[in-house]
């Protein structure tokens, strides 16, 4: 299954309990870096703070039974495989090793920006 929609994907994944495919490719916001991030999808946010981080989307694969295991080069896409099938071929790939690519920490936003944006999420009504 490929969830690519520009900022709800998350909340898609989040709620889509009627399947349970063997690989979930998902877009990410890698330029959220190591927050765990997940933007409520709301006219009060930019369309460049929509989205959710690999943090968020890795703590909710694990909750759904996913392992992460690719990324895309530039990281912005994420692949799981259900963990009832991952098998000693597949390798699991560390969020760790995918959020200290040098190549993909340059794309991070500032921590400042970062800060702001949690306080904004966390304070919106």
């Amino acid at each position: 299954m490929s969830i690519d929609i520009d900022g709800n994907d998350y909340y898609i994944w989040q709620a889509l309990n009627c399947v349970k495919p063997k690989i979930v490719m998902i877009e990410n916001k890698i330029e959220y870096g190591r927050y765990d991030i997940a933007v409520p999808a709301d006219a009060r946010f930019k369309s460049f703070e929509w989205g959710a981080s690999p943090i968020a989307l890795t703590r909710l694969a694990a909750e759904k039974g996913y392992t992460l295991v690719a990324a895309n080069k530039k990281g912005f896409n994420i692949f799981f495989v259900r963990d009832d099938l991952m098998i000693e071929n597949i390798p699991a790939l560390k969020l760790e090793d995918l959020l200290n690519d040098p190549e993909i920490k340059k794309d991070f936003y500032d921590y400042n920006y970062l800060d702001e944006l949690v306080k904004k999420i966390l304070f919106w009504e």
